[in-house]
């Protein structure tokens, strides 16, 4: 099977699904994988963002904002001379690259997960051709939907 490492419960199928099916509900278990992996690390990444962000705001109005309120450009003077917020807003910066990055290869992730679950609900019907076939394809699916949560009934996302 070429190098790719099959599920032990795709791997078991009978005889009734051949091995290019197998390695096609492989294929949809890694992107399903990838996708999920990518969605995890982009919501903690947001919260992260949205933590900093908020300690950061809370420190510029307790530094800044309470003691020299009566002055805009005296607080626009602290702000700009001192590291410490240009640390913040340099950090703060770069996680909201990282996040923007992170949520394009989540997009992307997702909609090779998408097509290659539309691919096999698709060919469903030339991968299963006999009757007796058909009947096993019901037996995969529920399957690749309780073990990997892989939905292959319909195509809707």
């Amino acid at each position: 099977m070429g190098g790719l490492k099959i599920e032990e419960k795709i791997k078991e199928l009978n005889e009734y699904t051949d091995d290019v099916t197998k390695q096609m509900l492989q294929h949809s278990v890694e992107k399903k994988r990838k996708f999920e992996k990518l969605k995890a690390r982009a919501y903690y990444m947001k919260l992260i963002a949205l933590f900093l962000s908020s300690v950061f705001l809370v420190y510029v109005y307790k530094t800044i904002v309470l003691p020299y309120s009566h002055s805009t450009e005296l607080m626009i003077s602290i702000f700009l001379d001192g590291s410490i917020y240009f640390m913040f807003v340099f950090i703060i910066g770069g996680l909201y690259g990282g996040i923007r990055y992170v949520d394009k290869k989540k997009d992307e992730a997702e909609d090779k997960y998408h097509a290659i679950r539309c691919e096999i609900v698709d060919k469903s019907k030339d991968l299963w051709k006999e009757p007796v076939q058909w009947r096993e394809r019901q037996r995969v699916f529920e399957m690749m939907k309780k073990e990997y949560d892989v939905n292959l009934y319909h195509e809707s996302k």
